[in-house]
């Protein structure tokens, strides 16, 4: 009975280590995923302010600017272009 008693004792205390080593192990796993996270976005961080150095503001309000005067000029000459001629219906038209 001691025997069974000191087993069963044993087998706890190899759980409890088996448990915290996978803890352990989890946690470790948690800071290396947390370093990989870290550097793609300091990654990404760097990308985005280089790209950003290439865009200007003022170029952009200007395209924007020159973009919307085209496209109103385009629905001008579409207006114009579709616009109807005043013709007399047919069936006012008088034979020769």
């Amino acid at each position: 009975m001691k025997q069974k008693k000191m087993y069963e004792s044993q087998r706890d205390q190899l759980a409890s280590q088996s448990f915290n080593m996978e803890q352990s192990n989890f946690a470790i796993q948690g800071m290396k995923d947390n370093q990989v996270t870290m550097a793609a976005m300091q990654a990404g961080l760097k990308t985005m302010q280089k790209e950003y150095k290439k865009m200007d503001i003022d170029k952009i309000d200007k395209l924007q600017d020159e973009m919307e005067d085209m496209l109103e000029l385009n629905n001008e000459i579409q207006d114009t272009l579709s616009r109807q001629y005043e013709t007399p219906d047919v069936s006012d038209c008088h034979p020769i």
